[in-house]
């Protein structure tokens, strides 16, 4: 990989300039300086996440465009998440029993979900900025483990 990691710091709500990886405050993101595009890769994250579109780091800007399989698996204290409309995939388990997380934001810009995505997160309401018929086309959706009493709201705007 060519790139670096960089951290964003969720209680000041900005990019961290360190190397060091703090899981306690820290959402841990590769970009790769070729592609021009980051993945989020780990995290320990509390409360709510709002995911940022871009990070940058020695004037390269990336696009955050996936969540890597594990990524935020069981986050204790994870109650909701925002992804933004650069992101395309969702890896597998990446949310696995994150037990708190009861509220996401899902872009129409995502094509795929992971198997077991969603394992283990009970009262999870979901909002889909898409259509019904786009959020049917997002690949792996049959195997996400988004449980049976899921809300699922379409064309969310936000309101």
């Amino acid at each position: 990989l060519n790139g670096f990691s960089v951290n964003f710091d969720m209680q000041k709500k900005v990019l961290a300039d360190f190397p060091s990886y703090d899981a306690d405050e820290t959402l841990n993101i590769s970009c790769n300086t070729t592609a021009k595009t980051a993945t989020i890769i780990g995290s320990l994250v509390e409360d709510d996440l709002v995911i940022p579109a871009y990070v940058q780091k020695d004037n390269v800007v990336c696009a955050v465009t996936s969540i890597d399989d594990y990524a935020l698996e069981g986050c204790p204290g994870l109650t909701s998440v925002t992804i933004p409309n650069t992101l395309t995939t969702i890896g597998d388990s990446a949310f696995d029993t994150c037990v708190d997380l009861t509220n996401i934001t899902i872009p129409a810009s995502v094509t795929s979900i992971g198997s077991d995505a969603f394992i283990g997160c009970t009262g999870l309401t979901i909002n889909y900025t898409g259509t019904q018929e786009e959020w049917n086309a997002i690949e792996g959706l049959s195997n996400t483990g988004i449980p049976s009493n899921a809300t699922i709201n379409f064309e969310y705007t936000g309101e």
